[in-house]
């Protein structure tokens, strides 16, 4: 990547990052970014649309090297798979918040991240991944938003009899 991109786009989130301890991303206008930043606003719109897609790119950034690792290491069991992800996950996620505090992941993002992670899939055609992906983004964020005591081996074992179920 070009080096004056890297480093536009490094002052916009840090700009961002700065913005959203005091306000939520959905709240920060894009002028306000881009004067903490001192950057133009062409500029901001020809990467963004909006502010947020600077923490989400962020975010999905930190997705790509969580599924390069769990891919790294063999696993032989379904529940091996989604426990490396739960615990990967919220370190991520835990992650993203101390960087972006206003910024909650969609589900699309959560979606993406167990389709990519069952590719190519052993879990049935398209149509059943999708409906597995979508279930283990609904469980995933209910975890992290409204029960994050939760262990990530509890949530692992739950997603693990879901997705069995769906099998059957």
């Amino acid at each position: 990547m070009d080096a004056r991109i890297e480093k536009t786009r490094e002052k916009l989130m840090k700009a961002l990052s700065e913005l959203s301890q005091t306000q939520p991303v959905e709240r920060i206008s894009v002028s306000e970014l881009c004067k903490k930043a001192g950057v133009n606003r062409t500029t901001f719109y020809k990467y963004y649309h909006v502010p947020a897609d600077i923490g989400r790119e962020a975010f999905e950034e930190h997705m790509g090297q969580l599924l390069d690792e769990i891919h790294g290491k063999p696993q032989t069991e379904l529940y091996g798979t989604m426990l490396s992800c739960c615990r990967l996950y919220r370190e991520n996620y835990v992650l993203t918040r101390q960087i972006f505090p206003g910024y909650t992941p969609s589900r699309e993002v959560l979606e993406d991240f167990y389709l990519r992670l069952n590719e190519p899939s052993q879990l049935g055609d398209r149509e059943t991944l999708y409906f597995i992906a979508g279930g283990c983004a609904a469980v995933v964020e209910h975890w992290l938003t409204a029960e994050p005591d939760r262990t990530p081996e509890e949530t692992a074992r739950k997603l693990t009899q879901m997705i069995l179920g769906v099998l059957k």
